[in-house]
């Protein structure tokens, strides 16, 4: 038990650490998301519509490690280095737009049509309207399937071992190779991880209760 005390400073230096890393891409990519969702379900435009849900899909359909690969040892060859980080952020941002870009696509057709009639007949302009009717709403909607997927994310920064980005699994790796008790020191990370999810996870059924219609 002592020797599972004494790995907790660095686990918990690494949770930290792939807190941080959720919050920024989650920070980056939901309000990327958002307008993408709105433009893709609400442009009149059939080929604006095309592409963007061919980006969103895209978006979706890569897996993030392959994105995150493609950041980290891709834009080298165009001249662009990133750090680890921000490797991680922008791979996780990506993968963060086109699946909040659903979710709020689905949260969107939750709306009334009417609404959107009414604030064209009231004259509204569309960018009010977004700000002051849409967004708002579809935010009410949509926040309890973006925490669960803020959990998925949280899991994900796992990912970030692949270019040796300090998080949580990271540091539970760097234990293991120094104590050779990777099991023990794994276990422990792994309900760390858990922790966090299980706590997203009630808060999202809690929120889901509360803003049910």
């Amino acid at each position: 038990m002592s020797t599972l005390v004494s790995w907790l400073p660095d686990l918990l230096e690494g949770l930290r650490h792939s807190l941080w890393l959720t919050f920024v891409s989650l920070l980056l990519g939901l309000p990327l998301g958002l307008v993408l969702g709105y433009v893709a379900e609400l442009t009149p435009s059939r080929p604006v519509r095309w592409l963007l849900v061919a980006l969103i899909e895209l978006a979706r359909g890569l897996p993030a490690l392959v994105v995150l690969y493609l950041v980290y040892y891709g834009l080298p060859s165009v001249s662009i280095v990133l750090s680890s980080f921000w490797s991680v952020i922008l791979a996780f941002t990506v993968s963060n737009a086109g699946y909040v870009s659903e979710i709020v696509r689905g949260a969107l057709r939750g709306i009334p049509a009417g609404q959107l009639e009414a604030c064209r007949a009231l004259g509204i302009g569309r960018t009010r309207t977004f700000l002051s009717v849409i967004a708002p709403q579809a935010l009410r909607i949509s926040t309890p399937s973006l925490i669960s997927y803020a959990a998925i994310v949280f899991q994900s920064t796992s990912l970030a071992v692949a270019v040796a980005e300090p998080e949580l699994l990271s540091a539970a790796y760097n234990i293991g190779s120094i104590t050779f008790e990777y099991v023990q020191v794994f276990v422990l990370a792994g309900a760390l991880y858990a922790v966090v999810v299980v706590a997203a996870s009630r808060l999202a059924g809690w929120l889901s209760a509360r803003t049910a219609y």
